[in-house]
């Protein structure tokens, strides 16, 4: 509110223009336009004027900077974030270890943690990192143990909705939704979680064997046929065709490690 004494001359300018403009209107048209209909534009234009001049105002108000002596609250949040952080980079809870320094030691020492064995791997791969034969083969053998637990924990839950105790056709019914429901699950977790890593060890161990001229073949039945269905597993589009066989996922941390223990030191 404080420009609107400098808007005071356009205000007149723009109320003696509209004047002027009824008056050459008036004498061209021979038509006498009373007072109050004349004064009833002016203020019309008067009024208009007024509107925009508020509304630019407050346009540039609101993209402008804030006003002396007011810190916009996003400005407030980043720099306590940013102290936050910093004195949690100082000093750890357990009394002098850097987090900083921490976080170096996991990126340089590689796949080395078994709960983060799942992501380094896939650091590994984007960064195109060539790891030691045996870090790769230790990485691998983590990584089967955990398919083999995950497929395990979907076999324990599929075993308790089976044995539930199934009367009319309505329960029947309800079981079957139940089963379709838990595969859909496993196949989502498997193909988000597991399969991309599955696959970047596949095609390093492959190709290492390949550099030293070591030929890996599956098995024969029986040992061989669920090697062969895990294998598949990297090639198929499980999202539409399911998990083939029994304990397909099994069946892929036995290849996995059947490549690995065939790569040498």
């Amino acid at each position: 509110m404080a420009r609107f004494p400098s808007a005071s001359p356009i205000l007149v300018g723009l109320a003696m223009l509209s004047c002027t403009v009824i008056l050459a209107t008036e004498s061209a048209s021979c038509m006498k336009i009373q007072t109050g209909p004349l004064l009833t534009i002016i203020g019309g234009f008067v009024i208009a004027a007024l509107g925009v001049f508020w509304h630019v105002h407050m346009a540039r108000t609101e993209s402008g900077a804030a006003p002396h002596g007011v810190v916009p609250s996003v400005k407030l949040q980043s720099e306590e974030k940013e102290k936050t952080l910093t004195n949690i980079g100082d000093k750890s809870p357990s009394g002098g270890i850097s987090v900083g320094q921490d976080n170096d030691k996991n990126t340089s020492g590689g796949i080395q943690d078994v709960d983060r064995g799942s992501d380094s791997i896939t650091e590994t791969a984007a960064n195109h990192v060539e790891m030691p034969n045996m870090e790769l083969k230790k990485s691998t053998l983590v990584f089967a143990n955990k398919i083999r637990t995950f497929e395990q924990s979907y076999d324990s839950k599929r075993e308790q909705i089976v044995r539930m105790h199934v009367g009319g056709q309505a329960e029947r019914e309800g079981q079957t939704l139940e089963l379709k429901a838990l595969d859909a699950e496993k196949i989502a977790e498997f193909t988000k979680t597991f399969l991309p890593n599955a696959q970047f060890l596949h095609s390093e161990l492959l190709r290492r064997l390949q550099q030293r001229g070591i030929d890996v073949t599956v098995p024969p039945p029986p040992r061989g046929i669920s090697i062969a269905l895990g294998r598949s597993l990297l090639q198929l589009d499980i999202t539409v065709g399911g998990l083939p066989g029994y304990r397909p996922v099994h069946g892929l941390a036995s290849y996995l490690e059947m490549l690995a223990n065939s790569l040498t030191d």
